[in-house]
């Protein structure tokens, strides 16, 4: 349940071992908390165990209820597998073509938001870590509010000059899909969303992945070659 940085640092540890871990996650980090935020944890090891793994077979298949035999579950794991690949890829690209776009339009963000911003972000780390120091917090997360409320300017302006707009025929057709991925009925599928809020945040959500849909069809992919040391 830990970043893939911070099971990387662990290898080799022993029982009764410390040890400092750096993690520096993602700008779009999951945990708004720790989008951006460059955190060392103090480690210590109180046990080290082994999962013994059963043998894959096709017993073994049926009884996970993805597949009937060990060839089949197989080749659903690949499958799996290359679309979260392909998914991976796709945000980085996502990243990038944000990155670029935010560093080409340095559009000036006043300080009163971005300080409402860090308040918020600090308010939020105190309510689970009370004695985490807010100078530092609120110098780690400055650039990333700075780039997310500059981000948010730009798509919306986009997607006014580019006339992109989301229709009631594309907010019906995201819930199906939620409805048919969580097994829902469709007043299920609009309930849960209600309850959630997600539902009123829908639209505008729909409207920065059409957003982002025109700016990768208009990005062009760059390959760098690496530079011959010897010449």
């Amino acid at each position: 349940m830990t970043v893939k940085e911070f099971r990387e640092q662990l290898v080799g540890v022993k029982a009764g071992d410390t040890k400092q871990i750096e993690v520096v996650y993602p700008d779009d980090y999951s945990d708004g908390r720790f989008a951006g935020a460059h955190i060392t944890y103090e480690c210590a090891v109180k046990q080290v165990k082994e999962q013994i793994l059963p043998e894959v077979d096709d017993a073994f298949a049926k009884q996970t209820g993805v597949a009937e035999t060990a060839l089949e579950m197989r080749l659903k794991v690949r499958e799996d597998l290359t679309k979260r690949r392909q998914e991976d890829l796709h945000r980085e690209q996502k990243r990038e073509v944000v990155r670029q776009i935010c560093e080409a339009n340095q559009i000036p963000i006043p300080d009163g938001l971005v300080d409402d911003y860090l308040d918020s972000v600090v308010a939020d780390f105190k309510k689970q870590y009370p004695d985490v120091k807010e100078e530092e917090i609120r110098q780690n997360y400055r650039q990333v509010g700075v780039d997310s409320m500059r981000w948010d300017m730009l798509w919306h302006s986009l997607a006014e000059q580019q006339k992109i707009e989301v229709s009631p025929a594309d907010t019906e057709k995201w819930i199906e899909g939620f409805a048919s991925r969580n097994s829902l009925t469709l007043e299920q599928a609009r309930e849960t969303l209600n309850k959630s809020g997600r539902l009123k945040e829908l639209r505008e959500s729909l409207l920065e992945e059409k957003v982002m849909a025109f700016l990768t069809e208009k990005a062009k992919t760059v390959t760098v070659k690496p530079v011959d040391k010897d010449k």
